[in-house]
């Protein structure tokens, strides 16, 4: 069953009344695909991410989105990839070509900032200059991933294999150090030093990113590229279920990272044994992994994260104490799991706290700026304090629209497909 349809069933079920909006015209549990309360939001948000891109054509970031609204000096490239996904989600749910262009102009400005060493991006750049030259692999698959959402164009094909071959550096041992588990280590630091740490969410964006490389290979006639992406693949997939999988604690869910001879690692001492979205990765994006899908997973979900008024808190070290917050992005990421899971009301009670907690701009800013999701209101250890309201980052613009429009398929193809390209004009013929 397609996740958009999930949502009308959940929305019927739950009616939008349930997330304080007047609900659209239904008929046997089914909401119209016009229902106006639904596309308004998929609209702020498209147009919050368009309002955060550099769209000046003498600018060396042209196309670049930034984090939040602002120059382009705060551009990550995951952030990026995930604002595609948005842009794409809307022009095909209003629809809307223009967001589509949108869409293309951001990834041809990632097509230009790659690493033309090693195929990798960087953490971060300030216009189209690396802020933080370290390459996490997620960072790289992610792009990856937003490239193939817009369909195979053989003019970014060498951009798309030279991305899969870092990724595969960052799976050989000799880069990445101790036993050779098939998964990815943690990438270049700052220095151009691999790191060994094998992190869940990384190995779960790259299995997806190396099998779209798969797909571009085989529409490009490369058959021995298509095999070489394939068998990374499959290794990356036996090292999630062999020793990621936490067979310990016996939840259903994943290990945060571990090190090159297996063990558990957290982000830092202060958040050891405290659990994250990161555990859950494999599930958010849909692996044909142990346990996804599974009712386990989704009730882990709720009991590591969900409060009673449908928020999900997430855990930050900062200033040298544990910092207990709710966020919007995470309850909408929380969401598109419970989709799956058969938890259609914990996904609900999520999205109805998101848009009632305050922290959704729909009123103009300082800016005059309307849209995106301030990021967190605290908890602990100063319950009540919010993030500044300038801090609403384009990805959680996404997850909104996915959540609100019933999930979204992180799977590589269309209906067991790989897609052709996605063009304006395909958009504007479903108008």
């Amino acid at each position: 069953m397609k996740k958009r349809q999930v949502l009308t069933r959940v929305m019927g079920w739950a009616g939008w009344l349930i997330l304080g909006l007047n609900s659209g015209p239904s008929m046997g549990g089914v909401i119209y695909p016009n229902d106006p309360d639904r596309l308004a939001l998929t609209r702020m948000e498209a147009e919050y991410i368009v309002a955060c891109q550099d769209m000046d054509l003498t600018s060396p970031a042209y196309g670049a989105i930034n984090n939040v609204y602002g120059r382009a000096t705060w551009v990550v490239p995951s952030e990026n990839a995930m604002a595609i996904l948005g842009l794409v989600l809307a022009a095909e749910i209003l629809p809307d070509p223009n967001y589509l262009t949108h869409a293309q102009l951001a990834a041809d400005y990632l097509v230009r900032v790659q690493d033309s060493d090693d195929g990798a991006w960087c953490n971060q750049y300030d216009y189209d200059k690396p802020s933080d030259p370290g390459q996490s692999p997620r960072h790289t698959a992610e792009v990856m991933i937003a490239l193939h959402k817009l369909g195979f164009d053989p003019k970014r094909y060498v951009t798309m294999s030279r991305g899969a071959w870092y990724l595969m550096d960052c799976q050989a041992v000799s880069n990445k150090g101790g036993r050779d588990d098939g998964l990815l280590g943690g990438g270049k630091d700052s220095h151009g030093m691999h790191q060994g740490w094998r992190w869940t969410h990384d190995n779960a964006y790259a299995y997806w990113a190396l099998k779209a490389a798969e797909a571009w290979a085989t529409k490009q006639g490369e058959a021995a590229f298509a095999t070489t992406c394939a068998s990374s693949t499959q290794r990356v997939l036996e090292g999630i279920n062999t020793h990621l999988y936490d067979r310990v604690r016996n939840t259903g869910v994943w290990h945060i990272a571990i090190d090159g001879s297996g063990n558990p690692q957290w982000p830092s001492s202060g958040l050891q044994n405290l659990p994250s979205w990161i555990q859950y990765a494999p599930q958010m994006l849909d692996l044909p992994v142990q346990d996804v899908n599974s009712f386990q997973v989704g009730q882990w979900i709720h009991d590591s994260f969900q409060q009673r008024d449908g928020s999900c808190i997430h855990y930050e070290w900062e200033d040298g104490q544990c910092k207990t917050r709710k966020y919007p992005g995470y309850s909408f990421q929380a969401a598109l799991c419970w989709f799956d899971t058969g938890h259609p009301d914990l996904a609900a009670a999520a999205i109805r706290w998101s848009l009632g907690s305050g922290l959704w701009q729909t009123r103009r800013d300082a800016n005059n700026q309307a849209g995106g999701w301030i990021d967190w209101v605290e908890v602990k250890p100063t319950p009540g304090r919010r993030a500044d309201w300038w801090q609403r980052f384009i990805d959680t613009s996404f997850y909104a629209i996915a959540a609100c429009n019933g999930g979204y398929d992180f799977c590589h193809s269309r209906e067991g497909g790989n897609p052709d390209s996605l063009t304006a004009e395909d958009i504007g013929d479903a108008e």
